[in-house]
This record gives C-alpha cells, structure tokens and sequence, in this order.
C-alpha cells in the first residue's frame, strides 16, 4: 500500500506521482545545492509548513526537506569526513561520507589525484598509484562563498598479499609468503589489516580457525572483518572451505571460487 509522491529515486516505481529519475544534487546529506533537481511541481504538503531551517516553503517548492533560497543560506558551517581508514591498497574503492552542519549551497570533493566530485553526501573513489594524498571536503553557503574544509590524509600502497597454505614451513605474521604462510584462512584474514589486501590461498582443505562477527554467537570458518579480497590460487576444484554444521557434525563445504569482499 506504500507509494511514492514528490520523490527523487530510480528506477522510479510504478504509479508514483511527481517522482523525478535525476541526480539530487545535494549539498549535504540534509541540504540541497543550488544545482539541485529536486523541485516539485505542485505546492508543497500542508502540514509541512515549514522546511528544515525553519523556513516558509517557497513555490514550486523542493522535494525533502530543504530548499535553496537565494540570499537565504547564511550562517555556520561544520565541516568533517566520515572516514575508517588511513591506509588503503591501490584500485580499492573507499566509501566517504560528508559530515556538513549548517545552511549549504554547494559542496565539493577534492581526492588529490586530479579527480573532484561536488555535490554529492556519499562517495566512493580508488587511487590508481602509491603515493600520500589529501582528501579534502569544501562546503559552501552564502556567508562562506570561498567554503569551509576539512582534510584527511590517505597513504595509499601497492596491495599487502597474505598467503595461506595447510602445510607452511614456519608461519609468521602477517604471512607475506609461501615459506611463512598462514595455517588457515582467518589468521590471514585477521592480518590482512590494510583495505583492498589479498589473502591468497593454496590447494588443500581448510577446516580449522575462525571467528565470530560482532553480536553472533556463530564461530564462522572465515568472518571478514575488514574489506579484503579472498582468492584461491588454482581454483575451486582445488581449494575448499570446511565448516561445521549446527547438527551434531555435519559439514558444510565450499569451494573457493569467488572474490570475496567485505
């Protein structure tokens, strides 16, 4: 019975009135940019008379919560990322959030590598060479034409390789090779620390190690607690994954055929 009226989504869903397919545009994730779409075409809905800043809604009026008015986008802003990580292997995409407070026209990410996206709460960006980076937000609104920012510095290196082999010759972390490979799967995984790391596995079968997710119970074969690939060197007819099933002892197998990404 739900359905959608004044909305910006895609694909737009059948039956929906005044919906728009476009880009947002948003400034932050509660306010729109000057270049924003997001204008409905009817007046807004009689028990929002007000929008976010506590503004009379202009007409045409913006879908949301928000509207741009011009001259109006005054005040204080508060610029942060939302980020995890100082240190990320090349070609791995990283997710950022813009963290912004207060009245925002516009909005702009500079990831130091040539690559700017403005206008957009939620992003996700992947360096192509090793190097140190500044990832810097900007946000802007009429008291702050030349913008707020805020910076966060990102080391970016070639990818970290974890190897994981049933029979290693002298196991030593963080297992960056064959003769000091890992004895399971979750000892590598557990030192791969670095976003986009390989944990590259050999022939053999794999029932022993693992771990637990926050607020499970479960003791899983292999849990990914950090965003790294898993692989199998030869392939699934060669490489297996044992677990134990929650009746008596009943197992479960996988094959190791698949990348696998937190």
């Amino acid at each position: 019975g739900t359905t959608f009226t004044r909305s910006c989504t895609t694909p737009a869903p059948e039956g929906a009135f005044g919906v728009i397919t476009s880009d947002p545009g948003l400034a932050s994730t509660s306010h729109a940019s000057t270049e924003s779409a997001c204008r409905a075409e009817d007046p807004a809905p009689p028990d929002l008379p007000t929008d976010l800043d506590g503004d009379p809604w202009e007409q045409p009026s913006f879908m949301g919560a928000d509207q741009w008015i011009p001259g109006q986008a005054t005040g204080g802003l508060e610029v942060s990322i939302e980020d995890g990580f100082t240190t990320v292997a090349v070609h791995h995409a990283l997710r950022w959030r813009a963290q912004i407070q207060g009245r925002t026209t516009g909005s702009r990410w500079d990831f130091g590598d040539g690559r700017v996206v403005v206008n957009q709460p939620f992003v996700s960006h992947a360096w192509e060479s090793p190097g140190t980076y500044e990832v810097t937000l900007t946000a802007f609104n009429d008291s702050y034409p030349d913008g707020v920012s805020a910076t966060h510095t990102i080391q970016v290196v070639e990818q970290p390789v974890h190897y994981v082999s049933r029979s290693p010759l002298r196991p030593t972390p963080p297992f960056t090779s064959w003769e000091t490979a890992a004895p399971n799967l979750q000892t590598a995984v557990n030192a791969a620390t670095v976003p986009g790391s390989l944990v590259l596995v050999t022939n053999g079968i794999y029932d022993t190690g693992g771990a637990s997710l926050p607020g499970d119970v479960v003791v899983n074969r292999v849990a990914l607690t950090t965003p790294v690939v898993v692989r199998s060197v030869h392939g699934p007819e060669q490489t297996f994954i044992v677990g134990f099933g929650p009746v008596g002892d009943r197992r479960s197998v996988a094959r190791m055929w698949v990348r696998t990404r937190y």
